[in-house]
């Protein structure tokens, strides 16, 4: 029975998958049940550098082994640091009703971290897409992404009771000069490790002393004895959860709300009912478009497990990552967005280095402004709102194909093997999509409209591919993101209910189809997955080979330390860079000769780069207002010289000066007219803040608002009071968001801070 189910696998899937350029989708995972909060946080950070002690005994005794004093501290923590890092998670159980019930024990996990290597090219850069407040018009601006900012760090689960002997082992190494990369698979080697982990932290300046481990705000994966956990900030997990998942309550104390940790338990019902081969009730992941091309003859069967094909040596993918006007509104502004993104591709790229021994890194982020634009524009048509904002809004799979269609035209010279795009517009269940077998493809191609979409259920208007994928918002974001990744580089779904001729999977042996679910690439969604099936390993490392009929290119697969011709000081980067006249990136202009970054004959300038170049790429006559009043009162207009293309610097009416309705208790704050009070009420409705408190209340102006419940306390923000706003005794807050002028010293606090919301 075992040789002709085996043979009959080998004949379908000889037979499946001929198709290239498959659309790969991903469903929402099940409802969060139960989540709770973290508390207990603890670090341990190694030494930076050698310590001595005359006796040569070890400096940290039991009794002091969780001092958080150490040298160096918590709040000091820098992106080169290895340490241990501690927490507790309280315990849950059932009752016979299926009611959750905390458990007053509680879990304990220690997690020995060290710095991701390679998660960003050493010239990563990020663009910011925003609007001119004063004219509406969109500018870009472009920065590097300095490594030493990224607090991202890999590691292990290691078991509470060997935590000691660990630490101690790992000073020696330290000391010894030796280090360990976490993609070592210790799970084989070491009995002391019991999972892996990757954490970034967002910052650690909310902390007030080395102490503050509690305003610790920090985010990640990991997983221990096969239960894989997540932890997430309030703020965050509150933006992105679904209705049907569970609602903590917010710690007022934490600057996030606190941090959520949930655990991906296994529903008994569910597996029971995938075991009886019933699955109406579990939801595709994936949908088949009928389109040209083919991969060839593929083998599953004899490759399941083999990592044949793929690289001895660890590689890199260096990727673009791009976030729409919609993904940034879920998370609330850009950087907590840039933040989620970088958690996701350092869980993700872990996975990746685990199951392929190749790194995911990132060459660029490309940010957009948090208002969606009421129609789409030529140079990003992906960047427009949901389908329910309008008829320019875009479906999963037509925002898929306008993302591979503005890749094809950025062409391959930005050195990213791979483009993805983060959106918060699923397709009902489905929040991903991806192009299968598409690693390296910098190009795109519009496939011909005789297919059906089965999707829409109607016929196909011509799709465009390339290599990307598309990831909408959710809790399980970075599960989402690998298995879209996987799609990428070949890898189909795994079987979950046999296998037909209508349909292709990768199956658990040569004897069973069903693997029970366990695996990133599986086409259902009702169990937890961290890792990819022996199936889609072989799967992948078969695209992978060299000479194989599908072979996939691979050119984008980088050396660690090696740039691949990719330098932020280059024409066409869109920055003007020394030895360069203008720059206008991926946009033509008729002043800038293109791949020269010179300026064309008779141009002196090139509207692009400044305010005060006229189309014909002539300075502006004099007079002509470059800069606009954004307030009648406490701005001014600035006008162009005639002798250059730059706009004067920004110039304003004094701070403090009385403007707007009579009575209405505004003044000028840097060009605005505005107060403390009315700043309150700008902030997030739920918190019902109507009044400031006294300047004093805020000596570095952070947004300070009287209580709604108790007016003798402040809520202290982590947001600012605008540039200009007054603060302390007389002073003003400067464009860092630091009180300066006035009598500081002699200034007295007789408000009462309760708390931190990070808003």
């Amino acid at each position: 029975m075992e040789y002709s189910l085996a043979g009959f696998l080998a004949l379908l899937l000889q037979l499946c998958l001929q198709l290239q350029y498959v659309h790969g989708l991903s469903t929402h995972y099940p409802p969060i049940k139960r989540v709770e909060h973290v508390s207990k946080v603890e670090i341990k950070v190694l030494p930076r550098q050698r310590f001595f002690r005359a006796d040569n005994s070890n400096p940290f005794g039991a009794s002091d082994f969780w001092r958080r004093s150490l040298d160096p501290a918590a709040y000091d923590l820098r992106s080169d640091d290895s340490f241990l890092m501690s927490m507790a998670i309280p315990n849950h159980w059932k009752d016979s009703q299926g009611s959750p019930h905390i458990n007053p024990q509680e879990t304990r996990f220690t997690l020995f971290l060290q710095p991701t290597v390679d998660l960003l090219h050493p010239q990563a850069r990020m663009s910011y897409e925003s609007s001119d407040s004063r004219d509406g018009q969109s500018v870009t601006r472009t920065v590097s992404i300095a490594h030493e900012e990224v607090l991202a760090y890999s590691g292990w689960v290691i078991k509470q009771s060997a935590v000691e002997s660990w630490w101690e082992e790992q000073k020696r190494l330290k000391e010894s000069g030796t280090y360990y990369h976490p993609s070592t698979d210790h799970r084989n080697h070491d009995p002391r490790v019991i999972g892996w982990a990757r954490v970034l932290i967002h910052e650690t300046r909310g902390m007030r002393d080395s102490e503050d481990l509690e305003n610790l705000i920090w985010e990640g994966s990991f997983e221990a004895r096969g239960q894989l956990w997540h932890i997430k900030t309030f703020d965050s997990y509150n933006l992105i959860r679904r209705p049907t998942d569970h609602s903590p309550e917010r710690w007022h104390s934490h600057p996030s709300g606190g941090l959520i940790a949930w655990e991906e338990a296994v529903d008994d019902s569910t597996h029971q009912s995938a075991s009886d081969g019933s699955t109406s009730h579990l939801q595709k992941r994936q949908s088949i478009d009928s389109m040209s091309g083919s991969m060839g003859n593929i083998d599953f069967l004899g490759s399941i497990g083999s990592t044949d094909g793929c690289p001895s040596t660890r590689k890199i993918v260096y990727m673009g990552i791009a976030a729409d006007c919609t993904y940034i509104s879920k998370y609330g502004s850009a950087n907590a967005a840039r933040l989620a993104i970088l958690n996701n591709l350092n869980t993700v790229s872990a996975l990746y280095e685990r199951s392929f021994n190749i790194s995911l890194a990132v060459v660029e982020l490309k940010i957009q402004d948090i208002k969606c634009p009421a129609h789409p524009t030529p140079d990003v048509p992906w960047n427009i709102g949901c389908p329910d904002s309008g008829p320019d809004g875009l479906s999963l799979d037509r925002r898929l194909s306008a993302f591979s269609q503005w890749r094809g035209q950025k062409g391959g010279s930005d050195g990213a093997g791979l483009w993805h795009l983060m959106t918060a517009c699923p397709n009902g269940q489905e929040v991903g999509v991806a192009w299968l077998g598409t690693l390296c493809k910098v190009n795109s191609d519009q496939q011909a409209s005789n297919g059906l979409n089965e999707l829409a259920r109607a016929p196909s208007s011509g799709q465009v591919t390339s290599g990307t994928g598309v990831t909408s918002a959710n809790p399980s974001e970075w599960q989402v993101m690998a298995h879209e990744i996987g799609h990428n580089f070949g890898a189909i779904h795994d079987c979950s209910s046999g296998c037909t001729s209508a349909n292709s999977c990768c199956p658990y042996s040569k004897s069973r189809c069903d693997p029970d679910n366990d695996y990133i690439m599986t086409a259902t969604s009702s169990r937890p997955t961290s890792s990819f099936s022996p199936c889609s390993i072989g799967n992948v490392c078969s695209n992978l080979k060299a000479g194989a009929a599908t072979h996939m290119d691979t050119s984008c697969l980088s050396e660690p330390g090696a740039h691949r011709n990719i330098s932020l000081n280059q024409c066409g980067n869109g920055i003007i860079d020394p030895g360069e006249d203008c720059d206008p990136g991926d946009t033509p202009s008729p002043c800038c000769q293109w791949g020269v970054c010179k300026f064309t004959p008779q141009a002196v300038c090139d509207p692009t780069h400044s305010p005060c170049c006229a189309p014909s790429c002539q300075f502006s006559p004099y007079g002509t207002i470059c800069r606009p009043v954004i307030d009648p009162v406490c701005d001014r207009a600035e006008m162009c010289s005639g002798k250059n293309a730059e706009c004067p610097a920004d110039s304003f009416a004094q701070n403090g000066l009385s403007c707007g309705a009579s009575g209405a208790g505004l003044s000028c704050a840097a060009g605005k007219c505005t107060s403390r009070d009315q700043q309150c009420q700008a902030q997030d409705p739920k918190l019902g803040l109507k009044q400031a408190c006294d300047p004093e209340a805020s000596m570095d102006c952070r947004i300070a608002c009287k209580d709604p419940n108790q007016p003798n306390q402040c809520v202290v923000l982590e947001a600012k009071f605008v540039e200009g706003s007054p603060c302390g005794c007389g002073g003003f807050c400067s464009a860092t968001g630091t009180c300066v002028g006035g009598d500081q010293a002699g200034c007295g606090n007789q408000w009462r801070e309760v708390s931190h919301d990070s808003v």
